[in-house]
């Protein structure tokens, strides 16, 4: 289970973020030995052992250190009780949409303003050892309510996107279970092994927060004005037929 952004689309100066101040672990269960919690700066050599597992591109010294220490950044780990190890991460940032890069920028409907707030999930993966128990879920639904219950300005947040490789179809599975959207196909987004690989742009909105209309949606809109005067009148004299017939046609 992986969603990863290109390392050459790391970007964390001057991002709007959560904000976060926290250590406290938090235990899943009585029954399981898997905690939540935020990563640290001691976390690093962990979490570059997990990335290189999970996903299948790599990542620049910096952009660890970034994700472990800056408060900025939302970095949340799912990590054993007994021995404190990293077994899965979320790492998203929050940002204003002039903020992305130019591909996703038409992620929301035109009626929004450049500066409005969106949040960008860079990665989320799951050690080998720990898949198939929810926690790529758990991690996810987290996240979500965070920006969906109104905590500080989080609930300003209008839309939550991510990139995927096209062909991973778990995670792509995942992110549509809980009603994300695909908002583009990116050709040639990855370089994988020394090949380019597709990928798409998975959108969720929340609070408030509206797609750009498709073609097919303006069509239908523009088709709806101009017949709109024509139904109208289809309806007016349809109705004047349906009177003069029982005016004129029903028995005495």
């Amino acid at each position: 289970m992986a969603s990863l952004e290109r390392p050459d689309a790391v970007r964390v100066d001057g991002v709007r973020g959560c904000n976060l101040v926290g250590t406290e672990t938090v235990r899943c269960s009585s029954k399981e030995d898997i905690c939540m919690r935020y990563l640290a700066p001691t976390d690093i050599d962990a979490v570059k052992k997990l990335c290189r597992e999970v996903f299948p591109i790599e990542y620049p010294d910096y952009w660890y250190s970034e994700i472990t220490s800056n408060r900025q950044l939302f970095s949340m780990a799912a990590s054993t009780c007994s021995d404190n190890r990293v077994i899965a991460l979320l790492v998203a940032e929050i940002k204003t949409l002039n903020q992305c890069n130019p591909e996703d920028r038409d992620i929301l409907a035109k009626s929004f303003p450049a500066n409005t707030q969106v949040a960008y999930i860079l990665s989320l993966g799951v050690s080998s050892e720990f898949r198939r128990r929810g926690l790529a879920s758990r991690l996810l639904d987290h996240f979500i309510q965070y920006l969906t219950t109104g905590f500080g300005t989080a609930g300003d947040t209008k839309a939550i996107y991510l990139h995927v490789l096209c062909e991973n179809h778990s995670a792509i599975h995942l992110y549509q279970k809980r009603h994300f959207q695909k908002h583009a196909t990116l050709p040639h987004y990855y370089r994988i092994d020394q090949s380019m690989r597709d990928g798409y742009t998975y959108v969720l909105y929340v609070n408030g927060g509206e797609p750009p209309w498709s073609v097919q949606e303006c069509c239908k809109a523009a088709f709806g004005v101009l017949f709109y005067p024509l139904r109208r009148f289809v309806r007016l004299l349809t109705f004047d037929l349906r009177r003069f017939l029982v005016n004129h046609l029903a028995p005495p």
